[in-house]
């Protein structure tokens, strides 16, 4: 009987440990969960921020993009690779909640972009906002040309114009 009364008493805080364990997962997925319910709401009338790319390794410093959604409705994409940059400004407007119109001065026609947005775990555990084409993984050929990758939020800006 004393060594099951033992076998017991080690058993408990290996349990306890579980338990604990479970229950701190389990609110991180929560906070997780208002977090996106949080972003979806904060960029359901346009992504106003700036967003960009973000690789790790250093590969940042060598090549990237950065795309800023400015609240007065303009907008500038800016790319470098291996010292070569280049910055095209473009104008934008949201047309639906989470779709936005976006409008260069080459194109003939504006390109509309659904848009989403996910919580990561990024560097270092820090939980990061990324911005997706919607269902762009699905059809590649439909993604627009600027946002071909996720993009991280970097800064927001105010809205008030």
């Amino acid at each position: 009987m004393d060594v099951i009364a033992i076998i017991i008493l080690l058993m408990i805080p290996v349990a306890m440990a579980v338990v604990v364990f479970a229950v701190l997962y389990g609110a991180r997925k929560a906070s997780n969960l208002v977090t996106i319910w949080h972003n979806q709401k904060q960029f359901r009338d346009g992504p106003i921020g700036q967003w960009c790319t973000e690789y790790g390794g250093g590969e940042d410093m060598a090549h990237g993009v950065c795309v800023e959604f400015r609240p007065d409705g303009v907008g500038e994409l800016e790319r470098w690779d291996l010292g070569e940059e280049s910055k095209l400004s473009f104008k934008w407007r949201s047309v639906e909640p989470m779709k936005v119109e976006i409008i260069t001065e080459d194109a003939l026609t504006p390109q509309v972009v659904q848009l989403n947005f996910q919580v990561v775990e990024g560097p270092y555990g820090a939980n990061q906002v990324v911005m997706t084409e919607k269902d762009a993984a699905s059809d590649p050929s439909k993604r627009c040309w600027l946002l071909a990758e996720p993009l991280v939020l970097k800064r927001t800006f105010d809205r008030a114009v």
